[in-house]
C-alpha cells in the first residue's frame, strides 16, 4: 500500500455531523502500549513493489449468461444505505434438506460480511482528520489506536451477528455443492421488494455475490490502483458465481493468489494471517470440508479489517502533530457554528461557570492574580464536581468529550478519600488497645490490601453496606483483621472477634453511608493538595501549544522516578491527578474562554 505521507487537507468541522465524529461501528480508538515490532512491522510494506505481470487463478470469460447475470442486482441495504426496490433471491435445491433453524437463519442473517467497506471508511484518512473524538483524544493519549471494537455487550452482539452470517454462508455453499453433485440448477432471480411476501417454497437472499462484491471493494481501498485491474479480473462477481454453480471454482489457487497478493502490501506480521487463510481454504477444498471453507474465508475478512487498522494507526502516529497542533481552533470552528444553528447549547455551561464563586466561598487564594482568576474558577469548579460526595447527575455540556476522562478523575480521587477514611478507622480501632506493631507496617499493607479491594467491584450491593464504598463488607473485615493483627500480632483471619468486624462495619456505615464530618475533613484536605499542585501545572500550562503541553506531561511522566523521592505513594497520586485535570482545564478554556466564559466577570 502506498503509505508515502500526502499533505493533509484543512478538515473542516462544518462537515462533521454526530455519526461521523463518532468512533467507528467496528473499530474504536483505544489507548494502547506500542507494539514492540520495529516500525516496518507496525505499518503496511513499503519496500516491496508488486510485479507488473500477475498470473491470474482465473482467466474470465467475456461471455455472460443471463443468469450470471442476476449477480448485479442491487446489494442489500446496511447502515445509511438506502433500501433497493428489487433484490436477488436463491431457491433452495429439491435436493437440500434443511432444518427449520437453518431456513431461520438463511432469512434473518446479516446480508453482508461483517467487515464491508462501509464499516472501514471511518479509518480513512478524511475520516480520521475530521474525526472530532480522535482529535481530543490525541492531545491526552500519546498511544492512541484503533482496534476492534468487541468489548462489552456491543461486541458480544457484534460476535453474534459474525457468527450467524459466518453459518449462513456455510449453509449457501454446502448447497452449492450438494446441487452440484446431483446435477441440480441453482435457480436464481430478481424480484421486487414489494413481492417478497408472496414468494412461496424456500428461498433465501444469497450471500456468496454480495460477499465477492464486498472483498473487491475492500482489496481496491489497500492496494494500489496499478493492481485495481487485477482485482478486477480474479474477482469477476459474475464469473466467480457461474463457476460456483457450475462445481469448477478452484478456490485454493483464488486463496493463494489473495495471500501473494495481500503480502505484497499488508504489514509483515500479517504474513501468519494470509498463510492460515490459504491453509484452511486449501485443506477445505481437497477434503470437501466446506467449514474449513468458511473458516478460511471468516480469516481472510479479518486480515482485511487488520490490515486497514494498521493503515489507520501509521496516519495517526504520522499526523498526530498536525491533529493536537490544530485542537483549539478546530474545535472553536466546530462548536461555533453548531451554536450558530442552535445545534449545540452552551447556556448551561455558562451558567455553572457563573454559579461557581457564589457557591465556593474561598477563592480569595485564585483571586490574587487577576489574569489567571478566570481559568482557575474553572478548574475549581471542575475539582468540586470531581469531589462531591454525590455522583453529579451531569458534566457541563461542554465537557462532552472530555467526559470519561472527568469520571476516571473522579473515581481516583473518591478512591483516595475512601482509603484516608478507612485508615482512619483503622487507626482507631487500633488505639483503643496496644499496639505491638509499627504504624509505617500497618500502613504499607493496608495500603496495598485495601486498594486492591477498592479496586474491585463486587456483583453484590450487599457487599457494600449501604454504602458508595466498593466491596464495603470485605473492607470492613480487612480492616478489622489489620487491627487485631497490630493488636496481638497474629495474622490468623479466623481469630478476628466478630465485635472487631461489626465495629468496623459500623464506622463505615457511619463515615461513608452519608457525607460525614470525616469524609469532609479528608476531602478538604485532599482539595487543598490537589489545587495547589493543579494551579501550579494550569499557569505554566495557560500559555502553551496544545502540543507542547503534551511534550510536557511526556516529560514529566519520563522524570516521575526521579521526582518521586520524598515523596509518598498518595503524594505521587496527588500530582498524577492535577497534571490530567490541569491539562483537561486549561485546554477547555483555550477553546471555551473566548467562545463563552470571556463575557463573564466577577
Amino acid at each position: 500500500m502506498d503509505l508515502s505521507k500526502p499533505k493533509p487537507k484543512k478538515a473542516h468541522p462544518e462537515t462533521c455531523n454526530d455519526q461521523e465524529s463518532d468512533a467507528a461501528e467496528r473499530c474504536r480508538v483505544t489507548e494502547t502500549k506500542a507494539p514492540a515490532d520495529n516500525d516496518r512491522d507496525q505499518h503496511p510494506r513499503q519496500d516491496v513493489q508488486p510485479k507488473e505481470k500477475q498470473d491470474p487463478p482465473v482467466t474470465p470469460n467475456k461471455s455472460r449468461s443471463k443468469t450470471a447475470a442476476t449477480a448485479s442486482s442491487s446489494p442489500p441495504a446496511r447502515g445509511g444505505m438506502s433500501m433497493p426496490s428489487q433484490i436477488m433471491i436463491m431457491r433452495m435445491p429439491p435436493s437440500v434438506s434443511l432444518s427449520s433453524e437453518d431456513k431461520e437463519l438463511l432469512r434473518t442473517a446479516d446480508p453482508l460480511p461483517p467487515v464491508t467497506r462501509e464499516t472501514l471508511s471511518e479509518l480513512d484518512l478524511d475520516r480520521i482528520m475530521r474525526n472530532i473524538h480522535l482529535r481530543t483524544d490525541a492531545n491526552f493519549e500519546t498511544d492512541l489506536h484503533f482496534k476492534p471494537d468487541l468489548d462489552g455487550e456491543k461486541g458480544l452482539r457484534k460476535r453474534a451477528a459474525a457468527d450467524r452470517y459466518w453459518s449462513a454462508v456455510h449453509i449457501e455453499i454446502m448447497a452449492h455443492a450438494i446441487s452440484t453433485l446431483n446435477g441440480e440448477s441453482v435457480e436464481l432471480e430478481v424480484v421486487p421488494v414489494s413481492q417478497l411476501a408472496r414468494i412461496e417454497g424456500d428461498w433465501f437472499q444469497p450471500r456468496l455475490p454480495w460477499m465477492f462484491e464486498t472483498l473487491q471493494d475492500i482489496l481496491k481501498t489497500l492496494v494500489p490502483e496499478r493492481d485495481h485491474a487485477c482485482v478486477a479480473q480474479n474477482l469477476d462477481v459474475r464469473l466467480l458465481m457461474q463457476q460456483i454453480r457450475k462445481g469448477v471454482l478452484d478456490l485454493a489457487r483464488l486463496a493463494r493468489w489473495l495471500a501473494e497478493l495481500l503480502k505484497m502490501h499488508c504489514a509483515p506480521m500479517r504474513d501468519q494471517d494470509a498463510d492460515r487463510m490459504v491453509t484452511e481454504i486449501s485443506q477445505g477444498y481437497d477434503t470437501h470440508d466446506m467449514g474449513k471453507v468458511v473458516d478460511g474465508l471468516r480469516t481472510l475478512f479479518g486480515l482485511l479489517e487488520m490490515m486497514k487498522l494498521d493503515v489507520a494507526n501509521h496516519q495517526i502516529r504520522a499526523f498526530r502533530v498536525a491533529l493536537v497542533e490544530d485542537t483549539i481552533p478546530f474545535l472553536q470552528d466546530y462548536f461555533f457554528r453548531r451554536m450558530a444553528t442552535g445545534e449545540f447549547k452552551a447556556d448551561d455551561a455558562r451558567t455553572w461557570y457563573l454559579s461557581i464563586p457564589k457557591q465556593v466561598t474561598d477563592l480569595s487564594r485564585e483571586a490574587e492574580d487577576r489574569a489567571f482568576f478566570p481559568p482557575a474558577v474553572l478548574l475549581r469548579g471542575l475539582c468540586e464536581l470531581l469531589l462531591q460526595f454525590d455522583e453529579p447527575a451531569s458534566y457541563p455540556q461542554t465537557f462532552q468529550f472530555d467526559l470519561h476522562r472527568l469520571w476516571q478523575l473522579r473515581v481516583t480521587l473518591q478512591h483516595l478519600i475512601h482509603i484516608d477514611v478507612c485508615w482512619s478507622i483503622l487507626e482507631h480501632l487500633i488505639n483503643r488497645a496496644e499496639c505491638r506493631a509499627s504504624r509505617r507496617h500497618i500502613y504499607s499493607r493496608f495500603r496495598s490490601r485495601i486498594s486492591c479491594l477498592l479496586d474491585t467491584s463486587s456483583d453484590s450491593g450487599s457487599d457494600n453496606l449501604g454504602t458508595r464504598l466498593p466491596n464495603a463488607a470485605n473492607v470492613a473485615l480487612e480492616i478489622a483483621r489489620l487491627a487485631h493483627e497490630a493488636r496481638s500480632g497474629h495474622a490468623s483471619p479466623k481469630d478476628v472477634p466478630n465485635s472487631l468486624i461489626t465495629e468496623a462495619e459500623k464506622s463505615i456505615k457511619r463515615h461513608l453511608a452519608t457525607e460525614s464530618p470525616v469524609f469532609r475533613h479528608y476531602r478538604g484536605i485532599l482539595r487543598h493538595e490537589l489545587l495547589t499542585e493543579t494551579y501550579q501545572l494550569a499557569r505554566k500550562y495557560i500559555n502553551m501549544s496544545p502540543l507542547a503541553i503534551c511534550e510536557s506531561q511526556r516529560a514529566r511522566v519520563a522524570a516521575a522516578p526521579s521526582m518521586a523521592l520524598g515523596r509518598t505513594q498518595r503524594q505521587r497520586e496527588i500530582v498524577v491527578i492535577a497534571m490530567k485535570l490541569a491539562h483537561i482545564g486549561v485546554l477547555h478554556w483555550r477553546v471555551w474562554g473566548p467562545l463563552l466564559y470571556a463575557a463573564a466577570s466577577y
